[in-house]
Order: C-alpha cells, then structure tokens, then sequence
C-alpha cells in the first residue's frame, strides 16, 4: 500500500485553458519556434518600455510629440513584421535566426536608439543604456566577429547621430556633451563587446563539443547493433528485434519465418586465398542477402560466415522465394576480383515459428535444418517441417514410365 495517497489532478479552469489556447495561437506548439517567438515577445516588450518612458518625456516637455509618435510607431510596425516573418516560417525558409533576435532585430534596434537620441533633447544621454542592451542581445546569437562589427557600426552611428543633432539643433545638443557621452560610450560599448566575444566563443566551442558527442554517441550506438565488418546488424541486436518480432506474432498470428544461412567452404577460401579475400566474401554476401531481401526483412551477421534472416508476416513458400532469389543473385555475382573461379554459395535451413514457441527453440530448429542442408550436399535449403516444404515447393514431375523390354 502506498504511503502516501495519491492526489487526483485538477482538470484545467476555463481560464486556465483560454490562457493555453491563445498562447498556443500566438507562440505555436512547435517547441523551437515557440522559443524564438517568446524571444521576440521579451522584446516587444522592452520596446514598448522605451516607448512608455518616450512618452513620459513627451510629458515632461523634453521631445516634441510628433517625433516621438513616428518613433514609436515605426518600431512596433518592425517588431510586428518580425512576428509575421516567424510566425509564418518565412524567415526560417530564408535562412533567418528564429532562435532568438537575429541581424535584422538588432540592426532595426540600433536605429531605434539613435533616433531616440535624436530627439530626446536633454535626456539625450540617458538613451545611451539602449547600447548596452544591444550588445546584452548579441551574447548569445551572434558570433564573435560579428559581435565587433556591431560594436564598431553602434559606435559610429552614435558619433554620426550626435553630430547631425548638434548642427540640426545646437541649442539642446551642445557639442562639448556629446563628445564626453560618446566617450563614455566607448569605454563601455567595448567592454560589454569583449564580454560578449567570450560568450560568443564559449557557445561556439560548446556547440561543437556538442556535435561531437552526438557524432560518437550515434557511432556507439551503431556499434552496440551494427557488426563492424558486414553493417548488417549484429547479434545481440538482432536478438532483441526477433523478440519483439515473436510478441508482435503472438498478437496477430501472421506467419513469421527463420532462415539461418551458412557459406559453403568458407574455411576453404580463408586458407586459400586468406583471410582479406575472405573479409570481403563476407562483406559482399552480406550486401546481396540484403539486396535479396524486402526491406521489412531483418537480416544479421549470427557469427563467423553465418547469416539469419527473419521474415515478418511472410509464410514459407514466400520465405523459400527470397532464398532463391539470394541464390540467384549469387549466380550472377563476379567474384573474379577475389580470386580466379570464385563461387560463393550458401546453406540454408529454414523454418516457419510455431504457435507460441520461443525464440531459442526457433533458431535451433533453424540451425539443425541448415546442418542437414549441409550434410545432404550445401548449395540448398533445408525445410524444418516437410508438411511446409510440400506446400513450398513446386510439384515434381511425374515419374517415366519404363520402357517395356
């Protein structure tokens, strides 16, 4: 008995689920862009506090109202477009960053802050923090390089957007304070730059540390169920898809069949013409048994120069099929390159899984049929159950009359 009774969950209030439905319309489901959208909505946000404190100073008599309406108006008209851009997928198909404020945002930020500088009058150094923003923006989305380009287009911008208010208005911008803002400006700006080239490094080495362990992780998991010379996959791992394959069979009674194949004389062809002739025997036989097969068919390296095959939902008279249709393939394949006169054929027994037998009981019974094809001559396929090689394989010929004497 638990110890600790178990709390039903509350289904979600209306409001609850109102709130979910227009922020699944708004932000999207899809978990990337739903993170560059919730970025862009952060800076919807920070634009709308500039321009309540813009406003504020249109209160206080510092901006005139005019300036102050085109400035605000033209930011939110940009974000709104930057939404659209995102929100319909249009700036991912041109290659755009969605994963948080990209060129575009910041570039569009940038002329924000100088026109606001342009017309604050005497707060005019105040609007300088929007630098500082900027720069805060570019730690994680931009690489280092160009972290220095915005660094140097912001500061240049700022010099020619404080020189162009002092000669449009001399009375409010007086030159002696701009140069001093601007040089404050440059002792900061640089700073928060060189911060944000480090950070810009920091996830640059990351994300490749990152690929590279997803690069070994994916190659141990193809070595944990791939064999290293053949690719076809390897034994244990195929053990675990005939399981599954056996508890699927159980479920819907399909036919499922188990064919074990051996090739013949493969000692002879290590001893004579060694063991890397012999690697690419087994390379090639690998790569027709796949070609021969379905794609639905499961087909593994069991060991040495043994082969297996499971077919799903496929009963025996099909199963014998794709064997001939390997056999065949084998006819036709030039192993000239190998050695001179190189044939390659295999044994095989094949088995169909009985009702509720297990798997162990299945490859023995595969294996000793593919022993007794062996023994009777190799070069053929051996049936576990001859009530399903009569159904198999075609009718022989009636036998001759004999002549009368």
């Amino acid at each position: 008995m638990p110890m600790f009774p178990k709390i039903p969950r509350l289904a979600p209030s209306p409001a609850m689920h109102a709130r979910r439905s227009l922020a699944d319309l708004l932000l999207t489901q899809q978990p990337k862009l739903r993170f560059a959208l919730a970025m862009w909505l952060i800076s919807l946000c920070t634009y709308l506090l500039y321009s309540g404190i813009l406003l504020y100073q249109v209160h206080l008599g510092f901006v005139r109202p005019t300036p102050a309406a085109l400035c605000i108006a033209g930011a939110l008209l940009a974000n709104f477009g930057f939404y659209v851009a995102m929100r319909s997928g249009w700036s991912a198909r041109l290659g755009g960053n969605q994963l948080g404020l990209g060129n575009a945002q910041l570039a569009t930020g940038m002329v924000f802050m100088w026109a606001n500088y342009a017309i604050v009058g005497p707060a005019s150094g105040s609007t300088l923090i929007i630098l500082a923003s900027h720069m805060v923006y570019a730690l994680f989305n931009l690489s280092a390089r160009r972290v220095a380009v915005l660094a140097a287009v912001s500061l240049a911008g700022l010099a020619l957007t404080m020189w162009l208010a002092h000669v449009l208005d001399p009375a409010r911008y007086d030159p002696d304070l701009q140069i001093v803002g601007w040089l404050y400006a440059c002792l900061v700006i640089p700073l928060i730059a060189l911060l944000a080239q480090r950070v810009a490094r920091m996830n640059d080495a990351i994300r490749t540390q990152s690929q590279k362990l997803a690069d070994a992780l994916a190659r141990v998991q193809e070595l944990a169920t791939r064999d290293d010379l053949t690719r076809l996959y390897n034994r244990r791992h195929m053990m675990e898809l005939m399981e599954m394959q056996l508890a699927q069979r159980e479920r819907s009674s399909a036919p499922l069949c188990i064919a074990l194949l051996d090739i013949d004389h493969f000692k002879r062809v290590n001893d004579l013409h060694g063991h890397h002739t012999g690697d690419e025997v087994l390379r090639r036989f690998a790569a027709e048994t796949s070609g021969a097969m379905r794609s639905s068919d499961l087909v593994a390296r069991w060991g040495g120069e043994e082969f297996i095959v499971m077919f799903p939902a496929t009963p025996m008279a099909q199963a014998q099929t794709a064997l001939l249709r390997l056999e065949s393939r084998l006819l036709g394949a030039n192993f000239n390159d190998l050695a001179a006169d190189l044939r390659i054929t295999f044994s095989a027994g094949l088995i169909e899984v009985r009702h509720g037998e297990a798997l162990q009981a299945c490859i023995e019974r595969a294996d000793r049929a593919m022993y007794r094809a062996k023994a009777a001559g190799r070069n053929r396929v051996d049936f576990a159950d001859s009530s399903l090689l009569a159904q198999a394989l075609p009718e022989p010929l009636p036998a001759a009359a004999p002549e009368p004497a």
